[in-house]
């Protein structure tokens, strides 16, 4: 075309996959697909893009597993991105003996878009317990926090888990189950999955004798609170401290008003 320069393919294999063969594959199809071009016109794509998404590590408490079950694999997925190359270029050759064809292989720019793999635990949400409530006839302690789905809409659109501890006792043995939920006016804002089978583990392991006032950090927030939270239920947006490689604490975005949620209204 005289218009149109083809200069590579680009997939997207899925976020958080918690093994390296689906790239393999997408790339062994991707590999068909420039081959076949190039040997009907000559033409040499300059680029193949797998997309990203890469794994990380959520699930930091083993006593988790039962309870998250196959979802389990999904939250402690890790591999090295070396392996997945490896994995990658073998495939790519198994696909042909032919000369030509190792020629535009070498040749070829492989990108790995990394994505939740750079962010995901540059962010750690802080929340504070607001209320407390035990259940004697269930023997469940409730933690009712000042932050919920609103800013962590992934826990009930993927039923997503995000590890909790106390970020004021830290040292503290994390031993006792209780139950989490946010401030929403909302039965599904809960730290846990209530729809049928259970995705996601009832309870969070935190310190004995948590009180009004104790602050938790949800950990690994990075990918991809800050743009996805909302304003649902008139909840201000809280503010993000971003702290220096010096150690310095810095304010990027200040706390929003409920002046700031009417500031755009008009009547």
């Amino acid at each position: 075309s005289r218009t149109i320069n083809l200069v590579g393919l680009h997939v997207h294999v899925g976020s958080q996959t918690p093994t390296h063969e689906p790239y393999a594959r997408a790339f062994a199809m991707m590999w068909r697909l420039a081959l076949a071009l190039y040997r009907e016109t000559g033409h040499r794509l300059r680029h193949m893009n797998l997309g990203g998404g890469l794994p990380v590590v959520y699930a930091h408490d083993d006593r988790m597993g039962a309870e998250i079950g196959e979802r389990g694999q999904l939250f402690r997925a890790t591999w090295d991105i070396g392996a997945l190359l490896r994995a990658v270029l073998e495939t790519a050759r198994e696909a042909t003996e032919d000369r030509a064809a190792r020629d535009l292989l070498e040749d070829l720019e492989i990108i790995f878009e990394p994505g939740r793999r750079v962010v995901a635990d540059a962010g750690t949400l802080l929340v504070r317990i607001r209320n407390l409530k035990t259940r004697p006839e269930t023997g469940d302690t409730w933690l009712f926090l000042d932050a919920g789905t609103e800013l962590l809409p992934s826990m009930s659109h993927y039923k997503w888990y995000y590890h909790v501890i106390s970020a004021d006792r830290t040292a503290d043995p994390h031993e006792t189950p209780y139950k989490l939920a946010g401030p929403l006016c909302d039965g599904g804002d809960v730290y846990f999955d209530i729809e049928g089978t259970a995705q996601l583990p009832a309870h969070r392991f935190l310190p004995e004798g948590l009180s009004i006032g104790n602050v938790l950090a949800v950990l690994d927030v990075g990918a991809y609170t800050v743009a996805q939270m909302s304003n649902y239920n008139g909840r201000p947006f809280p503010a993000i401290l971003l702290i220096t490689s010096s150690g310095d604490v810095r304010l990027i975005r200040p706390r929003q008003s409920y002046e700031d949620l009417v500031r755009d209204e008009s009547v």
